[in-house]
């Protein structure tokens, strides 16, 4: 999809940075020329703390499955062990976004599928995993791509 952002400052750059890692062909517009200019010569980078935060809530809620099926981790801070995780591999590409690159089924539904079905049989809410169950399956289904 083309979307316009008018007005290309803080949050309109946000807005569009958002839409742009999503997927969409997204055109900033700013009546200053400076700001237009800058854009162009530099680029636009957003930085901040919202995916980690997604990810400590996924991992709790992933640990919160975890107990009420009676499986003891070997870790006291599931969040703590993600980031470590995401240190440790670094700069990688994870495999269900390869996957979703190459028009291929991904392992979402084994995944956090799997977290959202055992919650909600166990009683354990799981909206953080259920909206990325859900944003996934429509990224795939938007782009045509298998689910």
């Amino acid at each position: 999809m083309r979307v316009a952002v008018v007005g290309a400052g803080g949050i309109g750059s946000v807005f569009g940075g958002r839409l742009a890692a999503g997927g969409h062909d997204v055109w900033l517009v700013h009546r200053r020329r400076e700001v237009v200019e800058a854009l162009r010569r530099d680029g636009l980078r957003l930085e901040s703390s919202d995916g980690e935060e997604h990810i400590a809530v996924q991992a709790n809620e992933t640990a919160a499955v975890a107990q009420a099926l009676g499986v003891a981790l070997p870790y006291t801070d599931p969040a703590a062990r993600v980031r470590q995780h995401c240190q440790d591999v670094g700069a990688s590409k994870p495999s269900m976004l390869q996957d979703m690159e190459r028009g291929r089924p991904t392992e979402i539904d084994a995944i956090n599928g799997a977290v959202v079905r055992a919650g909600a049989r166990l009683g354990v809410p799981t909206p953080y995993n259920q909206a990325l169950l859900l944003l996934v399956k429509a990224r795939q289904e938007v782009s045509g791509r298998p689910v």
